[in-house]
């Protein structure tokens, strides 16, 4: 809706205001948060870039998250980003269209960021989170795609080798093997 989009057009948050916020909400220990919880979690954290690789991914790889909120501010706690994916979340709509959610930004060298993240779900909440540099994930895409392929390439290599037996067999008994 246009109106709604208008009115989100207030001034963003400062990371002071943001942490106000959070440090307002029950504490919870990082302990009991592994397993069921129906709330929002949130973790901050900053990060600073001392090598020459300027773009970044956060990686999130537990697929049942209903949401995932990244929230980037800069160095002198100024909003600079939000993005926003989970299973709730249309693929064509999450940052990076991959089955892990992956959540781009760039960061320049020695240069800092705070990063603040919500996490909402109904169900079971792990937080394998994980910042990679860009070819970190097309390394890891890679892998990932390789072994889909070995994977179904062997379902075929099965499903082949099935339909041989059934044509040479040419027996009622193999077919009653199948079903």
């Amino acid at each position: 809706n246009v109106e709604e989009e208008a009115e989100g057009d207030e001034a963003a948050p400062t990371l002071d205001q943001a942490m106000a916020v959070i440090q307002k909400l029950p504490r919870t220990d990082f302990k009991k948060i592994n397993g069921y919880k129906d709330t929002k979690v949130w973790l901050t954290f900053s990060l600073k870039n001392h090598s020459d690789v300027h773009e970044f991914f956060i990686r999130y790889a537990y697929p049942s998250m209903q949401y995932i909120d990244i929230f980037i501010f800069d160095m002198n706690g100024v909003f600079a980003d939000h993005q926003r994916s989970g299973k709730m979340i249309p693929f064509e709509n999450r940052p990076v269209k991959d089955t892990d959610y992956l959540f781009p930004f760039k960061l320049s060298q020695n240069e800092a960021i705070t990063l603040v993240i919500s996490f909402q779900s109904s169900g079971s909440m792990q937080f394998p989170i994980e910042v990679l540099s860009t070819n970190k994930v097309h390394e890891l895409t890679q892998t990932k795609y390789l072994l889909y392929g070995l994977y179904y390439g062997v379902i075929l290599l099965i499903l082949m080798y099935t339909i041989f037996l059934s044509i040479t067999l040419k027996g009622k008994l193999y077919y009653s093997y199948l079903f």
